[in-house]
């Protein structure tokens, strides 16, 4: 374009400056008739320096491989700690709903043992005993109290409530035995 340009200022001053711009044209590098665009030059260079534009891209190519590989273990170890975090506040909360529901299963286990106390052992030994002709009820129940209060003994458990409560069942039954006459098992 600039060797058949219509404004002879725009044209090559000599041939000899257009055979230079050919000659650069063709040595893949910058030419004087115009400005060439980042891309084209880049090319060129490339073009003119393949071994040092090999190694360059090489050193590009791994740097960006490495980055997008360090990005997705990055990826891979922050899901894996939430995941964790997760885990471990769900361990955490399933614990304290299991340290809930034992403390709720204690403390039905003591209403339990209050109410079978009062019922056979109260009413066995304190409120029937002085009401005429009721001697085989007041026996009946007292064989009851004697039998839970036995079985109670037999599957013990854990922890200070069931220890004390381990503890009033040995005491209840040897006040049954005692009101059952059988002094020695009391």
């Amino acid at each position: 374009r600039k060797a058949s340009s219509k404004d002879p200022r725009g044209r090559y001053a000599t041939a000899g400056a257009m055979a230079g711009d050919l000659r650069r044209f063709l040595g893949d590098q910058p030419i004087e008739a115009r400005r060439a665009l980042a891309w084209e030059r880049a090319w060129r260079w490339c073009r003119r320096n393949p071994a040092v534009a090999t190694a360059s891209m090489v050193a590009a190519v791994t740097l960006v491989v490495g980055l997008a590989v360090s990005l997705w273990q990055w990826k891979r170890a922050d899901a894996n700690f939430k995941n964790a975090q997760a885990s471990a506040a769900a361990a955490t909360a399933s614990a304290a709903l299991a340290e809930s529901h034992a403390l709720q299963a204690d403390h039905d286990y003591e209403r339990a043992l209050d109410a079978i106390d009062q019922m056979l052992t109260r009413v066995g030994v304190e409120e029937l005993y002085s009401v005429p002709h009721m001697d085989k009820t007041r026996r009946a129940l007292l064989e009851d109290a004697l039998r839970f209060y036995e079985q109670l003994l037999a599957n013990p458990r854990s922890g200070l409530q069931a220890r004390a409560a381990v503890a009033r069942a040995h005491f209840r039954l040897g006040m049954v035995n005692s009101h059952l006459g059988d002094r020695d098992r009391s």
